[in-house]
């Protein structure tokens, strides 16, 4: 059995091929404008510290550098978060070939995307009430 060590190195790149299979933007999420910073919003970076328990995706919400945790606040180890962004990556594989095999309306295909976030939504909450 080959054992391999996955880092916070790999853990950012599987963040940043998430990102861009998403159409977000990933890292460097600020920008100066009028000789004032500004965050991005809608920027994807990784935080990763192994004292609070691993990775998490941030997203910057506001100018001022707000963030979300759209995938969740849960902290994963970089070995866990790869596989975690894997099964996303497949996930949104089998939905686009559905999307060809179906030949989806747009409308029907943002329906779709909308009852995914919306799960998303409901998980995020389920983890605030653990959290709380």
């Amino acid at each position: 059995m080959m054992v391999y060590r996955v880092t916070e190195k790999d853990a950012r790149r599987c963040a940043e091929r998430l990102a861009k299979t998403l159409g977000k933007r990933f890292g460097d999420c600020w920008e100066k404008v009028d000789g004032k910073t500004r965050a991005i919003v809608g920027c994807w970076d990784l935080d990763c510290n192994p004292y609070y328990g691993g990775c998490v995706i941030e997203e910057i919400t506001s100018e001022s550098g707000a963030r979300s945790n759209p995938l969740g606040m849960k902290r994963w180890s970089p070995r866990d978060f790869c596989e975690l962004v894997f099964v996303i990556e497949r996930i949104v594989d089998i939905v686009k070939q559905e999307e060809m095999k179906k030949r989806w309306s747009s409308k029907d295909f943002s329906k779709l995307v909308s009852t995914i976030e919306r799960a998303i939504d409901i998980i995020r909450q389920e983890e605030i009430k653990k959290v709380v």
